[in-house]
């Protein structure tokens, strides 16, 4: 894009934002100094405007009442600082162990950035939008508030908008909702003087920071950096004319502009976007030939497009996961900081393989449907220190016929189910370490009654007397019923416990208990089974590897060693990974 020459000096007054040093569509930045003085027209303007209300103040209260009402509007103005950290909500980021974004979490959708990461051309194009004096007004555009009043009373109607950016950031962030929404004299006098006292107080540049990263883009996006997220899925600091002109226009009807929604509102979208280039073109940042190429370009299609194409909300591929980091930044910092605080929440999720959990779940879920399987789980743990790296709680997490967003891998408690043979480790496990039996011990496998009941095997065979190895990879019954009710209950659940097991048996004494059907967490089961991998520590499922806040300061960093508690011996653990190597052929 070609610069343009150097701007008549009413237009060099008006302007202060333009694009990067080196590039082709670049303009120096003109910052008015603080002191500058304005044109004898803009005084007069001004001085007839404090005029008209310091009289009508006057005359209500005399002129020491009237300096009293300024003063007493000014007083409550709050300092820079708690405008930028204290009243803006901003959106919790939750992503996986290398940075990728898993989930957004917010009442507002909102991504603080300083303005040095804003791109000059969404500052320029927004500046050209909303108040082309800004960089030279006081923070009241005394001419056009006057026009805008004249046009409100001769036409009874408030279409045309008088607000300056600094107007407009106090009634963001300065005045109560009730009072923003006021239609009232006093309320717009209060504005007035809070913008010229916050001029007094706060750079420009702190101010243009502050506006653009409150403003409502709509689609549930508040703020420059959201926005640009939700639209085009780059940064801020990233977006490109066309991309900035059309942010430009969305504030001013954020939901009447929408592109993703009603064609009608696609259709006024693109008209905004149409007059915001008109506008830019007015003021000289871009030619007409410039911005006629954008409006014919493909822009808008691609952006719709790409929306239609994100699929459903929340992604059904890490949603699950995605609610249990929720729920324990809930429990652990509360609702406010969850869904305000703008916290970056590192887990140990690895997006890759959680894909390729969720792809086998899915094809063991077809493959076995004709058996009436109708979903899945699949939890993958690292047995070192309980880090979860993959999380698939159902087949479906948006399929309402199978419970889909119940999670199956027991981190909530409506997902516990039986755990069927696989309980039979922790009767060996305590059988051997109490000296029952050994690795090479022989086990019953012909005595089908066994503490007063009578019990089958799942092929209805007899083995005899057969080696430990075999019964646990065969999976045999009667011999883990009859190593059960030789090693007791209470001994057996005590071993599952200092494994990590939190659930009590319903009935210890009974020896079908080592069956499995005692409902049971799974991602503790597999760390109660990680206990044989890693020499025989505890290890506790979790998700987080560390919680940041928005300045960065570091609230929460886990340590691969902390709660590790030897539980057994790691020679038992050694024997049980290798009894283990026949069920799973490795």
């Amino acid at each position: 894009m070609k610069g343009r020459p150097v701007p008549r000096s009413r237009r060099a007054a008006r302007r202060a934002a333009a694009t990067p040093a080196g590039s082709k569509s670049t303009k120096a930045r003109r910052k008015p100094k603080r002191g500058r003085r304005r044109s004898g027209r803009g005084l007069l303007v001004q001085g007839a405007m404090i005029a008209l209300i310091t009289i009508c103040l006057a005359g209500l209260l005399g002129t020491g009442g009237a300096l009293g009402v300024v003063d007493y509007f000014a007083g409550d103005l709050p300092s820079i600082d708690q405008l930028q950290a204290s009243s803006l909500q901003q959106t919790t980021r939750i992503v996986d162990r290398n940075g990728n974004l898993i989930a957004a979490v917010y009442h507002e959708n909102r991504t603080v950035v300083p303005l040095s990461k804003i791109s000059i051309r969404l500052q320029t194009a927004t500046i050209d939008t909303e108040d082309r004096t800004f960089y030279a007004n006081s923070g009241v555009d005394y001419r056009r508030l006057a026009i805008a009043i004249i046009y409100d009373l001769t036409h009874r109607t408030s279409t045309i908008g008088g607000s300056t950016i600094t107007q407009q950031v106090v009634k963001n962030n300065v005045l109560d909702t009730a009072e923003a929404q006021s239609r009232t004299i006093s309320r717009k006098f209060r504005e007035l003087v809070l913008a010229e006292e916050m001029e007094r107080r706060y750079t420009k540049q702190q101010i243009l920071e502050l506006y653009m990263n409150t403003i409502n883009y709509g689609n549930g996006a508040y703020g420059v950096e959201a926005a640009a997220e939700t639209y085009f899925g780059v940064h801020a600091a990233d977006v490109s004319w066309a991309q900035a002109t059309f942010l430009a226009g969305l504030p001013q009807a954020p939901a009447y502009y929408d592109p993703f929604g009603k064609p009608g509102e696609l259709a006024a979208a693109t008209e905004r976007w149409r007059e915001v280039l008109d506008g830019v073109v007015t003021v000289g940042d871009l030619s007409s030939t410039e911005a006629d190429a954008l409006f014919k370009s493909d822009f808008l299609s691609r952006m719709v497009a790409a929306h239609k194409s994100r699929g459903p909300q929340p992604n059904p591929l890490t949603a699950h996961f995605a609610d249990y980091v929720e729920q324990y930044i809930l429990q652990n910092y509360g609702a406010t900081a969850m869904y305000e605080g703008g916290l970056t929440v590192t887990t140990t999720l690895d997006l890759g393989t959680q894909a390729l959990a969720d792809k086998w779940v899915k094809a063991g879920v077809r493959k076995y449907a004709s058996r009436a399987v109708n979903t899945g789980a699949m939890l993958v743990m690292n047995p070192e220190d309980g880090e979860i790296i993959a999380m698939v709680g159902s087949a479906d997490y948006n399929n309402a016929a199978i419970r889909g967003q119940v999670n199956l891998t027991g981190v909530d408690p409506l997902g516990w189910r039986g755990v069927g043979s696989s309980f039979k480790v922790y009767t060996y496990g305590a059988a051997l370490e109490s000296g029952l039996i050994t690795p090479a011990s022989l086990l019953d496998d012909q005595n089908s009654v066994i503490g007063g009941h009578s019990f089958s095997d799942w092929d209805a065979k007899h083995e005899g007397w057969i080696p430990l190895r075999t019964a646990l990879s065969q999976s045999r019954n009667l011999p883990a019923l009859w190593t059960y009710s030789h090693e007791g209950g209470t001994r057996v659940s005590d071993f599952m416990h200092r494994l990590g097991i939190t659930t009590n048996l319903e009935n210890p004494a009974g020896v079908a208990t080592t069956l499995g059907h005692d409902p049971m967490s799974m991602a503790e089961h597999l760390a109660a089974y990680s206990a044989f991998d890693n020499g025989g520590f505890r290890v506790s499922p979790h998700s987080v590897l560390k919680v940041t806040a928005p300045n960065g300061q570091v609230l929460e960093s886990f340590s691969p060693s902390a709660g590790r508690t030897q539980v057994i011996s790691p020679d038992l653990a050694y024997v049980m990974t290798d009894l283990l190597r026949g069920p799973v052929k490795l």
